[in-house]
């Protein structure tokens, strides 16, 4: 999935909201209709976030809830 190429997409709050009302009203699976519209609505919120002054990656990973990556320590050492 990944080619190496950047990505720039511009896009209205008003067309994401018809993206997913049609996501709504499609045929696909409950669980895919959730995820694609959660999915949406993170790309959303973290546009907003990132175009915050005071945004950091700590804060961001606070919001995400994700902490840090940690490397496990072997036993004896």
């Amino acid at each position: 999935m990944t080619s190496g190429k950047k990505i720039h997409l511009e896009i209205s709050e008003a067309e994401i909201n018809r993206i997913i009302d049609e996501i709504e009203s499609s045929n696909l699976a409950d669980k895919t209709r959730e995820k694609l519209i959660a999915l949406l609505e993170t790309i959303v919120r973290l546009d907003e976030i990132i175009g915050m002054k005071e945004t950091t990656i700590a804060r961001l990973r606070k919001i995400f809830g994700k902490k840090s990556e940690k490397l496990p320590v072997p036993i004896g050492e």
